[in-house]
């Protein structure tokens, strides 16, 4: 099949859509298909993959005639557009975009990475693309019921649940390389290492971790935070706050921020943590891309909220309320589980090798 997938972002992006986008990109071709990308024109080329960087304002009505002239010229069997990007949140144009190229004919098919959360003129602003797309799949099987009470009049069927997988790649470090790299990022093999990693923003609960590791340091002091991820944007207001935060509860000795990290780094600096704590305000979902990348690791991860909404069985996630005094005991019992060392195999985070051979199932019924 010639498939084109359309997003606003891309790697070296720092966007989980963006991501998304790449990895299925990657896995579709690997099945055999022919697979573009549509995107914004600071993003470069990709090895392996056709790159159409062509939009400069996705805002404007060009964005859309753009995407129109290359799916007429190229003759794409499926269209794929992602929503949301950062790049076209708020185009009222890309509102457009989907029943226009149904209208010419295109097998314009739409994934919704955010909905249930989103507030109600955003839900009103996707219909026209729910309607005129031929499939539309969601990352959250929780979407459905809200979707279906804005288009109640649509059939069912045409919304389809299709998990996103891992990001990053499952780390083969050995337990020697493991206590190596821990090693080398702290410099005491012996420590007790909890990671984070991800995007810091308000819906992370960083702070509930940085209160609940003021509390740990009293009780047990030989540990270390590693923050894997960006700090460095000094006009995100969130980012001051913790870098604030973590000064004012004493705890620079404590925290190590790694900054951007490549995503086999990632995957290491995750298998040579102790545990992994990644709070969600609104608790997990399965489009949380950092938790399927942290909990396929095999290491204990430490979230928020109900674990059933994953649909998928992961026998190293403990879920826990979004408070210090929770998170101290599940840390604490962490440690001492520590002294003897535990394997978990029950880790059933989805790939995107099956996450790709889902969409070619449903694109095959189209065609």
């Amino acid at each position: 099949m010639k498939i084109l997938i359309v997003c606003g972002s891309f790697p070296p992006a720092k966007c989980g859509v963006g991501d998304y986008s790449w990895e299925l990109a990657k896995a579709l071709a690997y099945e055999g298909n022919e697979v573009s990308v549509l995107t914004s024109t600071s993003y470069g080329n990709n090895k392996g993959i056709r790159i159409f960087n062509v939009i400069d304002d996705w805002k404007k009505y060009d964005a859309v005639k753009k995407i129109i002239s290359i799916c007429r010229k190229e003759k794409f069997d499926i269209v794929h557009l992602q929503w949301p990007s950062a790049e076209y949140y708020n185009s009222k144009w890309m509102l457009f975009c989907v029943p226009l190229l149904r209208i010419i004919g295109i097998n314009i098919v739409l994934t919704l990475h955010e909905y249930n959360e989103c507030t109600r003129n955003y839900k009103l602003g996707r219909i026209p693309s729910i309607i005129f797309a031929k499939k539309v799949f969601v990352v959250d099987k929780r979407f459905i019921d809200d979707i279906l009470h804005y288009t109640p009049f649509i059939n069912k069927r045409k919304i389809e649940y299709v998990p996103i997988g891992a990001s990053i790649p499952k780390s083969s470090l050995s337990l020697d390389e493991c206590n190596m790299l821990k090693y080398k990022i702290t410099g005491d093999k012996n420590c007790f290492l909890i990671a984070h990693f991800g995007f810091p923003n308000e819906a992370k609960c960083i702070d509930v971790v940085l209160k609940s590791l003021s509390r740990l340091k009293v009780l047990y002091s030989n540990f270390y935070y590693m923050m894997i991820c960006d700090m460095s944007n000094t006009k995100d207001s969130y980012q001051k706050y913790i870098l604030d935060l973590i000064q004012e509860l004493e705890l620079e000795k404590h925290v190590i921020i790694t900054g951007y990290k490549s995503s086999d780094d990632v995957a290491d600096y995750l298998k040579c943590s102790d545990i992994a704590v990644l709070l969600f305000k609104n608790g997990i979902s399965p489009r949380n891309s950092s938790f399927l990348a942290t909990a396929e690791q095999g290491i204990k991860v430490i979230t928020s909220g109900d674990t059933s909404v994953l649909g998928f069985e992961c026998e190293n996630v403990t879920s826990i309320d979004n408070n210090p005094d929770s998170l101290l005991e599940e840390i604490l019992d962490s440690i001492e589980q520590s002294k003897n060392s535990q394997e978990y195999n029950n880790i059933g985070v989805p790939q995107f090798s099956d996450v790709a051979k889902m969409h070619e199932q449903y694109y095959k019924v189209i065609l």
